[in-house]
This record gives structure tokens, C-alpha cells and sequence, in this order.
């Protein structure tokens, strides 16, 4: 039988732990939401974006120097379904001290490669955690005692609105895919120069596109993605990649995008991982 004493370095680190993490200090919230509970309507294959303003309460020694916001869309039974998790860039390393203010911008997005989500009321919670260390934090929205770990930052309408802009894709992309980012749930894959086509949309708008290519694609001929009915092009590189184009709503015809060929050692091509739309004018809601 093992001794008492063979089990007493696990013992002193449980106790410690215990000690530390259970200490008053360590439940005090680590952050005051500033901004006021929002408004937002998020129709089928919608984005929009949410300005947060963050005021950081004490010292945090032990936060990385890009703690992670998770933001997760809540329906009216808790369950999440949509995930809008992202680093917060902005924050000023590892010391920060208190009374740092911190700016962030979150995207909601309704991908129009995916099914329209129910229409009904939903609710935006954010929580604030530290991925090297897997640690918690607790946030205070401004005028309220106590903290939590998840707070509720806006209040979502969706929406059955139909007039939306509808997309065609030609025959060089590959089937629609699931893929579980949390922001979305389907992809969209093209290797070949492919084309996308934006079609009846009622005003001037903003799209948005997540691609993603392999880590060691080039595009053939070094060729960009191109905007045919504007004449813009955005140069495609390795890795994640947003990019915003704006259409305006007097054209003859169509909008069609052209994407191009993509070489990697692999077989994956490049992959769309989501694209959305917003009306100008509405595109950024603070």
C-alpha cells in the first residue's frame, strides 16, 4: 500500500490551486461592458457588425496578451447555434492595468451558403476567456453588481425577409459542404478559375467573403479575384482572408465575381467559407 507521503505533491498542488482560484480576488470581474445592450435585426444572408466598448477593471497579470471574446447567439431556449468567437486584438498585452479602454468589433453573419435560421427573437452573450491557460473571466455590464461569465450584449431579430440578394455559381465550384465553424455551417470549394454571379439585389451593397486557401496555394498566373462589374480586384493569398466588396445598385445586368485558379500541392483548392451582404448604409451598426 503507497503511503500517505507518495501522494503529497499531487496534494499541496490540488490545495494550492484551490487556494488561488478561490480566492475573492479571482472572482471579481475582469471586465465592464461599457456599450448599452443592442438592437439588431439579422435577416437571411445578412451581416452585420456590432462595435463593444470594454473597460478593463483590474491588473491582469496572468491574461495572454490576446485574451479570446467568445460571443455565442442564444435562441430563446439557451441553445447555442451560432459562434462568433474571435481574439481581441486590440488588447494592450499581458499587463494591462486597469481602466484600459478596448474597442471591439464583432460580425454577425447569416451565411447565404446556409439555411435561413428560424425567425424569432435570439440573444448575442459574450464571455471573455484565455486559450493558453483555458481560464474563465468574469464580465460586468456597466451599472449592474456582481459579474458573470456570460453576458447578453444585444438583442437579435431574425427575420424572414426574402428580397435578399440571391447568388448562381458555375459549374467549376464544388458541392456545398458541411463545415461546423461556428459562424457558419456550409462551405463552397473551387480549384479551376470559377465565377460567382450577384444577382437582383435592390440597392447598393456590401458583400462579404471568408475564403480560405491551403498554406502553400498560388493562385495561377498570379491572378486576383476580380469584380467584374466594378473593375476591382483583391489579391488572394494563403490562409483565412475577408474581404468586403461593394456593389452599387445601378448596373445593367449582373455582378459577377471571378475567382482564380488555385494550385497547392494537395487536393483542396481554395474553400468560400461564408459570403453575406449588407445595405451600405446599414453595413456597420454601432
Amino acid at each position: 500500500m503507497r503511503t500517505l507521503t507518495a501522494y503529497l505533491p499531487a496534494l499541496l498542488v490540488s490545495v494550492a490551486a484551490y487556494a488561488v482560484f478561490s480566492h475573492p480576488g479571482h472572482r471579481r470581474p475582469l471586465v465592464q461592458i461599457e456599450s448599452p445592450i443592442a438592437q439588431l435585426t439579422l435577416a437571411p444572408g445578412r451581416h452585420v457588425d456590432l462595435d463593444l466598448d470594454l473597460l478593463v477593471l483590474r491588473q491582469t497579470p496572468r491574461v495572454g496578451a490576446c485574451p479570446t471574446l467568445s460571443m455565442h447567439l442564444r435562441d430563446t431556449a439557451g441553445q447555442a447555434i451560432r459562434f462568433f468567437d474571435h481574439r481581441l486584438k486590440s488588447w494592450l498585452g499581458s499587463r494591462s492595468q486597469s481602466g484600459l479602454c478596448v474597442r471591439d468589433r464583432t460580425t454577425l453573419v447569416q451565411s447565404m451558403l446556409d439555411e435561413p435560421l428560424p425567425p424569432g427573437d435570439y440573444g448575442l452573450f459574450a464571455g471573455l476567456w484565455e486559450p493558453a491557460s483555458r481560464r474563465t473571466f468574469r464580465l460586468l455590464r456597466a451599472g449592474d453588481s456582481g459579474g458573470a461569465r456570460r453576458v447578453l450584449v444585444a438583442e437579435v431579430e431574425v427575420t424572414d425577409r426574402r428580397d435578399s440578394p440571391s447568388l448562381a455559381f458555375d459549374d467549376a465550384w464544388g458541392p456545398i459542404e458541411p463545415w461546423d465553424s461556428g459562424a457558419a455551417a456550409t462551405r463552397r470549394s473551387w480549384r479551376d478559375a470559377a465565377s460567382l454571379t450577384l444577382e437582383r439585389w435592390p440597392e447598393t451593397v456590401e458583400l462579404r467573403l471568408l475564403i480560405d486557401l491551403p498554406s502553400d496555394a498560388t493562385t495561377r498566373d498570379d491572378a486576383p479575384l476580380s469584380v467584374a462589374c466594378t473593375g476591382e480586384t483583391v489579391r488572394l493569398r494563403p490562409g483565412a482572408q475577408e474581404v468586403r466588396v461593394q456593389v452599387p445598385s445601378r448596373l445593367d445586368g449582373d455582378c459577377q465575381l471571378r475567382f482564380p485558379a488555385v494550385d497547392s500541392s494537395g487536393s483542396q483548392g481554395g474553400a468560400l467559407d461564408s459570403v453575406s451582404w449588407a445595405p451600405k448604409d446599414t453595413a456597420r451598426s454601432r
